[in-house]
């Protein structure tokens, strides 16, 4: 049997072993369908209360009497808004400076093995 199609067997081969649990799988929409795909609450400032009505005075009786003492509302807490911090990505554990190190290890074999095949110049 040639080298070549020993190679396209095996691929044939193990593309029939893996298609039953390619089936099996869950299709990937299901990760990005509702409610992952949807806003999953609103986020609103929260508004400070209307400031009460003065009350109404009869303006017959306030003649007689005195008029009452209308007290000024207390002073509200002022409302803290979070402040927003700089956006970061997330930390996915892909360590950069390994894949380039990775990359220069494969790279200099490449280079290695390159020299030990070339064939001497006569």
């Amino acid at each position: 049997m040639a080298p070549g199609l020993k190679i396209i067997a095996a691929m044939a081969v193990s593309s029939l072993v893996a298609a039953p649990y390619a089936a099996a799988a869950e299709p990937s929409i299901s990760g990005y369908a509702s409610p992952a795909g949807q806003t999953q609450q609103q986020i609103a400032i929260p508004t400070p209360p209307p400031a009460p009505t003065p009350p109404k005075v009869n303006r017959v009786a306030a003649k007689t009497e005195t008029a009452p003492v209308v007290r000024a509302p207390a002073p509200q807490k002022p409302v803290q808004v979070a402040q927003p911090t700089a956006a970061k990505l997330p930390f996915t554990g892909l360590d950069l400076a390994m894949l380039a190190a990775a990359g220069c290890a494969l790279m200099v074999m490449g280079f290695g093995i390159r020299q030990i095949t070339r064939p001497e110049a006569s």
